[in-house]
């Protein structure tokens, strides 16, 4: 059987406080910091120092969230029961239906969201969208936000991460979120902002600067201007809140690298743009989180990389599905991403622990009934594959590979 990559992070909240620039600065100069105004926008005022405290005039702010998706055509997982092995694309944005999922879990655990904006070639609003959902869910065609005509349509995420804070109406405190990123137990506002507005950085190596292609070949005619921001090292995959002004303010200091940016049809890898690959230096969740504490706009409270469950294996005489299960259950772990699912094995097992995540919580206003693998997993299981499921279960085939974090 083929080899089956899965990767299942679960991984626990932090909350903590940054504060933000009105002058991009860095550390150690004098920094304008950031306080919010009832109605959720910015007052600057000048302090001297590397970060100073500020009294909120209001704890209460709109907070919105922002995926990029490549849509509902490219997603593999309405009928996917002909296909023996399904391996979608995710450079190009196919996937299993995720977004249905997150949506699902954003609803039911952070039901304080203000509204969610979905951002998509076309701006085609999904058939699982319920009526019910218009007012807090909506859809907006990116590539109303290129500059460029000829920017967009783009299959590239970090060309649409490059034009998130230019939705109409966006929320000053907005969280960029993809669609493999799950909130499985409640969370609060408190644990992205700070009460007074402060975006929280949750990525672990935030603070660790690296050029921003020094991990690409850079040959090639497509060179990047030299004016261009830093980004941390390692890939954490999470969430990452934001403030629309100094996402604003970024661009104002790097207009020809957002250019550059939002210029790449797919995934950029330096310096040929020509070339497809799987190129992440110019993915934004490792360069705003970096940013945020880069220019005093953030503190570090990192998370740790979470752990996960392989599939089909027993990890300490424990089963993969008791295995998942004890997480999910773990009220201590908020955050969850799936991503790499490449077979109908994966999915099934997933989908069935996600449902009974779900099945404690009411029924979603917002999504349509999820199509669920079976009511029987085992039995769908064992008529598809036959022996060769047998071998999966049993922990005796090599299709049981997962990446652990």
């Amino acid at each position: 059987m083929q080899m089956l990559s899965f990767r299942l992070l679960l991984i626990s909240l932090a909350v903590s406080g940054v504060c933000a620039s009105q002058k991009l600065v860095r550390r150690n100069d004098p920094v304008h910091t950031l306080s919010v105004s009832p109605d959720g926008h910015a007052a600057t005022h000048l302090t001297k120092g590397v970060l100073a405290q500020v009294e909120a005039t209001s704890s209460e702010f709109p907070i919105d969230f922002v995926y990029c998706w490549a849509g509902e055509a490219v997603q593999a997982d309405a009928d996917i029961s002909h296909r023996d092995n399904a391996h979608p694309d995710h450079n190009s944005g196919e996937g299993f239906g995720e977004m249905r999922w997150s949506i699902k879990f954003l609803e039911a655990n952070a039901p304080w969201f203000n509204k969610a904006y979905i951002l998509v070639n076309g701006g085609e609003r999904p058939a699982w969208l319920t009526e019910a959902s218009r007012e807090k869910i909506v859809m907006v065609d990116r590539c109303s936000l290129f500059d460029k005509p000829h920017d967009c349509p783009t299959l590239n995420t970090h060309a649409c991460q490059a034009v998130m804070h230019k939705i109409p109406n966006l929320a000053e405190h907005f969280i960029a979120v993809q669609d493999d990123m799950l909130i499985v137990n409640p969370a609060q506002p408190s644990d992205f902002y700070t009460p007074d507005g402060k975006p929280v950085v949750l990525h672990q190596t935030a603070n660790e600067a690296r050029d921003m292609y020094s991990d690409d070949n850079m040959e090639g005619p497509d060179k990047p201007p030299q004016n261009r921001p830093d980004r941390t090292e390692l890939y954490h995959h999470l969430p990452v809140p934001m403030l629309v002004s100094f996402a604003q303010k970024l661009e104002s200091q790097f207009p020809d690298w957002f250019a550059f940016v939002r210029s790449h049809h797919t995934r950029f890898i330096c310096c040929q743009a020509s070339h497809v690959g799987n190129g992440l230096s110019e993915d934004f969740s490792r360069i705003y989180p970096h940013l945020l504490l880069e220019y005093n706009v953030g503190v570090h409270r990192p998370l740790g990389y979470g752990a996960c469950c392989p599939l089909g294996v027993a990890v300490m005489g424990q089963k993969q599905e008791d295995c998942m299960d004890d997480k999910l259950n773990d009220s201590m772990k908020k955050l969850m991403t799936i991503q790499d699912i490449t077979t109908q094995a994966t999915l099934f097992r997933v989908e069935e622990a996600l449902q009974k995540k779900l099945d404690a919580v009411p029924e979603s206003q917002f999504v349509a009934d999820i199509p669920q693998a079976a009511d029987n997993l085992i039995d769908r299981m064992k008529a598809r594959f036959g022996v060769a499921f047998l071998e999966f279960e049993s922990g005796t085939s090599d299709t049981n590979i997962i990446t652990l974090y």
